[in-house]
């Protein structure tokens, strides 16, 4: 079986906008998303699907929400989404900034 760990998303401040870039899921069965977030944030983080055929990532531009994936963020603390038999290719993590700071870091498990 294989198997990815990779961080997406690093230290990143939460005064802004923040988008993970695509990632690819090419012949993964499953995957997994944490992202922890700390300080005083507010806003929404979420999980955009695509199934653009495309061979790089800088290549995919339809994406698609996730039903049910959207949380609201209003202090420190963690979330996470773990999804099955999966038949996109790419998947990325969007936060979409409302006000208060912070730093967030997403990680994605993989296996296929």
């Amino acid at each position: 079986m294989r198997f990815l760990s990779d961080q997406i998303i690093v230290n990143q401040p939460m005064t802004a906008n923040i988008a993970s870039g695509a990632y690819d899921l090419n012949q993964m069965a499953m995957y997994a998303l944490q992202a922890v977030y700390t300080g005083s944030p507010n806003g929404t983080i979420l999980v955009q699907a695509s199934c653009d055929n495309v061979p790089l990532a800088s290549s995919v531009v339809n994406w698609t929400t996730i039903a049910n994936s959207s949380v609201n963020i209003s202090s420190a603390g963690s979330s996470s989404w773990n999804y099955s038999l999966i038949g996109y290719r790419w998947v990325q993590v969007v936060y979409t900034f409302s006000s208060g700071s912070g730093t967030l870091n997403v990680t994605l498990n993989a296996k296929g």
